[in-house]
This record gives structure tokens, C-alpha cells and sequence, in this order.
């Protein structure tokens, strides 16, 4: 039953997160670099997307 409820909420934390991470991240960018939170917020989608991979093996 654990391992079913492990299964089920981890894919979706780890679908969640992060989507949350990068709004999070783009709003900050906005907020102190306007000139310069297009380019930042593609470096965070990259970055995410690469631990996010990571981590996603774990599971």
C-alpha cells in the first residue's frame, strides 16, 4: 500500500516541483534583473531539467 502511495505522489511531486522551481525562479528574475530574465530564466529550465533527470532515475 506504501509503495503504491510512493509511487503515485512521487510522480507527481516530481512533475510539480519543477514547474514550481522555474515560476519561482522567473518571478525573482523579474523582480531584481528585468533587463536580463529571459536569458536567466532558460539557464533555470536547463538546470532543472537536468537535476530533475537525475532524480527521476531515483524513483
Amino acid at each position: 500500500m506504501i509503495n503504491i502511495i510512493k509511487r503515485i505522489f512521487g510522480g507527481i511531486l516530481m512533475e510539480i516541483i519543477p514547474i514550481g522551481i522555474i515560476v519561482f525562479m522567473a518571478v525573482i528574475y523579474v523582480t531584481f534583473i528585468p533587463n536580463h530574465w529571459g536569458k536567466l530564466t532558460l539557464v533555470t529550465i536547463a538546470i532543472v531539467a537536468w537535476f530533475g533527470g537525475k532524480f527521476n532515475e531515483r524513483f
